[in-house]
């Protein structure tokens, strides 16, 4: 590819080497490096060959790597939060809200955040979140777990006052 990139051959070998690297053995948790290297030879590919019949397979390779990506985040996310750092967790949730906007794990991110925030009592951080759900997500899959959520935010805002009323 250094040597020949005019070849005829260059955009199959742009291809293959991001082929290579994506159907490296994947463990979930461990290095990424295989992934990004996968992801930054499919994002040259396509970058370099758009109209290149391989293209719609090179995006198909794209939104797997960014979805193996987006779980990592996500388990180091769920982490904090076993942890009791819902600091921790609030702002791996916001990062991972604006890299992967198109995750399968973005209503999960959206749900964990609102949670996180209630526990530190930044409610209209929680609420705000909260409403974005309401907006972005279907009303109809995600309206139960909107309404515990929104029940468990007014919930701590009342043991919140009421702390603070006895103190």
């Amino acid at each position: 590819l250094n040597h020949y990139p005019s070849s005829p051959s260059a955009p199959l070998a742009f291809y293959r080497k991001g082929l290579s690297a994506w159907s490296h053995d994947y463990v979930p948790g461990r290095d990424e490096a295989y992934t990004q290297d996968a992801l930054d030879a499919f994002d040259e590919f396509l970058r370099v060959y758009p109209q290149n019949p391989k293209a719609d397979s090179a995006n198909y390779y794209v939104q797997n790597l960014r979805e193996r990506l987006a779980k990592r985040e996500m388990a180091t996310a769920i982490l904090y939060l076993k942890m009791r750092e819902p600091q921790a967790t609030a702002i791996y949730l916001q990062d991972f809200l604006k890299t992967f906007p198109d995750s399968k794990l973005y209503p999960q991110a959206l749900a964990l955040l609102v949670e996180s925030y209630t526990r530190l009592d930044q409610f209209e951080q929680a609420q705000e979140y909260l409403t974005l759900m309401s907006q972005k997500l279907d009303a109809a899959q995600y309206k139960s777990q909107i309404a515990s959520l929104n029940e468990d935010l007014t919930e701590r805002k009342l043991e919140y006052n009421s702390d603070l009323e006895d103190a």
